[in-house]
């Protein structure tokens, strides 16, 4: 019995290391958008999430192109609301996109709670 729950200790180690994603861990983004010109808040318009998935650039802020995997996606509702709720990647750094306007390099998930959380969309 003691080999059976070594070897699935082992199993959850192993995948909590080399998958992309958490197991039990979850993030969440949440904030409004709003029109870049108007003001308004931005209704119908689709906000994503993605995470650095691998590859050379997985613990930098910089240097994950090519390597995104998804997190989630929302659209805005009538307030331009909108909440993403997925499993936590296995890195630190996040990739908000929302149009043209979205940051380039991964940002920390505190970050998208604290300067993400009201964002301007063409």
């Amino acid at each position: 019995m003691k080999t059976v729950r070594m070897f699935f200790l082992f199993g959850i180690v192993l995948l909590n290391t080399t998958c992309k994603q958490k197991l039990f861990k979850y993030v969440t983004w949440d904030g409004y958008a709003v029109d870049q010109l108007s003001g308004q808040p931005a209704v119908g318009k689709t906000v994503t999430l993605m995470a650095c998935g691998g590859g050379s650039g997985d613990y930098q802020p910089y240097g994950c192109p090519g390597n995104l995997i998804y997190i989630g996606s929302c659209t805005t509702d009538a307030s331009g609301h909108f909440h993403i709720h997925g499993q936590a990647a296995n890195n630190p750094y996040y990739y908000p996109q929302y149009g043209q306007l979205s940051p380039e390099d991964g940002v920390s998930e505190s970050d998208l709670s604290t300067k993400y959380n009201k964002i301007a969309i063409r």
